[in-house]
């Protein structure tokens, strides 16, 4: 098979202009003194052959032409590939000839993630694993360089690869099970690993403990003491190993064990217990917030603000902090502030009645509809012992009772 070369192309950049520009860049470079450039056919091995022979990058000398020459010289090269190399096997056929397809191994991976810190050229890693197509070595380079980004969180923190050869060999098996995740995988596994609240919702080991006290007393002089202790990755940047916790947890861990670590209670609050929190809570919040008494004579905190009481913030969850816990805790002595917040929040302001609705109630929630209408959240809130999934279906009974009374 050949090609002609014509003299002239449509335009001055057309698709054979392309194969003259190239030889002659090549011709004076050069890497091809002899070359001889004419009007006359040249066969496409002739073409493909001078280009491996001297490993010109084809990208460097076209990128002056047109983009549609430029896919035209592609299209060239790559016929005359098919023509001067073999056509590849079958795996049937491989399998006749007696070569193994195996899978990836530790070893294999361990080579390959070596090249990839070397930024070794595509060609020698090719030649490393003769054995392997180059497509498949190729996909293995490029999952392993992805997983290896997910894990010590590169392109996030901006930082330099820096891998102690010892522990190359950890490094890599740490890697090989988000190897064979797709992309999308790999975006979720990021955020699950950086942002998950507590090492999904299990305690700190034994052998986490023991690290955090470490990290803590290396960074202790650091402006971002829990972002270097944590952060989801293996290693730091001096590559010794660091908690896969969220910084809030690691925070709260060496918070509670700072404080009186065998005195920590878990389980059902005590009366004693109860009664110094409520001291705490009411000598921090004193009369700055807005108080409700419910139909049971008990005292909570409104968590949003009636129309009646105007001038008092309320006491929210979510907004600003209002309440110091870790005062709190202190004042307390056998819980942490983690779990006085969970108590307040969780026990205390949002207990709710799961009894019949009182004469009370009803004339609140009426009152709360008229004031704040289909609103059924702040409506519960002005009711005080009732949630608003309560609130919503006895709004909803009264309603439909009322229109069967109607209909009849």
């Amino acid at each position: 098979m050949s090609i002609r070369i014509a003299s002239s192309t449509r335009g001055g950049s057309g698709g054979n202009g392309v194969i003259l520009g190239l030889l002659a860049s090549w011709r004076t470079s050069g890497n091809w003194a002899g070359a001889c450039i004419s009007t006359q056919s040249l066969s496409l091995p002739w073409i493909f052959n001078r280009v491996h022979q001297h490993q010109t990058p084809m990208i460097s000398i076209v990128r002056q032409f047109h983009p549609t020459s430029f896919l035209l010289a592609r299209r060239v090269i790559a016929s005359a590939e098919s023509q001067t190399q073999p056509k590849s096997e079958s795996i049937v056929t491989r399998k006749k000839k007696g070569v193994s397809l195996k899978r990836w191994t530790l070893e294999d991976d361990v080579i390959l993630f070596k090249c990839f810190l070397k930024h070794m050229p595509i060609n020698d890693i090719y030649a490393k694993f003769p054995t392997r197509s180059p497509s498949a070595t190729a996909s293995r380079a490029w999952r392993l360089r992805n997983a290896h980004f997910l894990i010590n969180d590169i392109e996030r923190d901006g930082g330099q690869i820096s891998i102690d050869q010892d522990s190359l060999v950890q490094h890599v098996q740490a890697l090989r099970p988000f190897i064979r995740m797709s992309a999308e995988t790999m975006k979720y596994k990021s955020k699950e690993l950086l942002y998950r609240p507590s090492g999904g919702g299990q305690p700190f080991s034994q052998e986490e403990k023991e690290l955090l006290v470490k990290l803590v007393d290396k960074y202790r002089d650091s402006d971002m003491i829990w972002s270097k202790v944590s952060g989801g990755r293996l290693v730091d940047e001096e590559g010794a190993p660091t908690l896969r916790r969220a910084r809030s947890s690691c925070r709260s861990a060496w918070e509670s064990m700072q404080q009186k670590g065998e005195n920590i209670r878990k389980g059902w609050w005590d009366s004693s217990e109860t009664q110094r929190f409520e001291a705490a809570i009411e000598e921090q919040i004193g009369d700055k917030f807005t108080r409700y008494v419910d139909v049971d004579g008990g005292w909570r905190l409104v968590p949003a603000m009636t129309i009646e009481s105007g001038t008092k913030p309320a006491l929210s969850e979510g907004g600003k902090p209002l309440v110091d816990w870790k005062l709190i805790a202190d004042k307390v002595g056998t819980r942490t502030k983690i779990q006085c917040k969970r108590h307040f929040y969780e026990t205390m302001l949002r207990k709710r009645k799961e009894k019949p609705w009182t004469a009370e109630e009803l004339r609140l929630l009426h009152e709360g509809l008229n004031l704040y209408g289909t609103k059924t959240s702040m409506v519960a809130n002005h009711i005080g012992t009732r949630s608003a999934r309560q609130t919503l279906m006895k709004a909803w009974y009264i309603s439909n009772a009322k229109k069967d009374k109607k209909i009849k």
